[in-house]
């Protein structure tokens, strides 16, 4: 005859508490992975959406610049940037560091890391 092995309630408790907690920590830690991934993209998404605006600007200037009636020369000297092609180009050019700049700032602060350094 075949002896049943008994196994008291406590035992069975633990090991359904002990599988709960390894299947707990394991759907965290997949969580966690899943919002950084979120996080690292999130300049991605910045940039595309950036890119797009940059593109109609340009295509706003391109068309701009075609229906000017004066010629298109060349400037010189300090008087550059009183002209709108130089102007609106440095403007864009320095936007676009200030937002970058904002943001890598931004984001080490929220992060606590700091910017890293290489």
């Amino acid at each position: 005859m075949r002896e049943q092995i008994v196994v008291p309630f406590f035992v069975m408790a633990t090991i359904g508490w002990l599988a709960w907690v390894i299947f707990s920590s394991i759907r965290c830690y997949l969580l966690a992975k899943e919002m950084d991934l979120k996080r690292a993209t999130r300049p991605l998404i910045v940039m595309r959406i950036l890119s797009a605006v940059y593109v109609v600007l340009c295509a706003a200037w391109a068309l701009h610049s075609f229906w000017r009636p004066v010629s298109m020369e060349l400037m010189s000297g300090w008087n550059a940037f009183r002209g709108g092609t130089v102007g609106f180009g440095t403007a864009i050019a320095l936007l676009a560091i200030a937002i970058g700049a904002w943001y890598l700032l931004y984001d080490g602060r929220r992060s606590d890391t700091g910017i890293p350094s290489t």
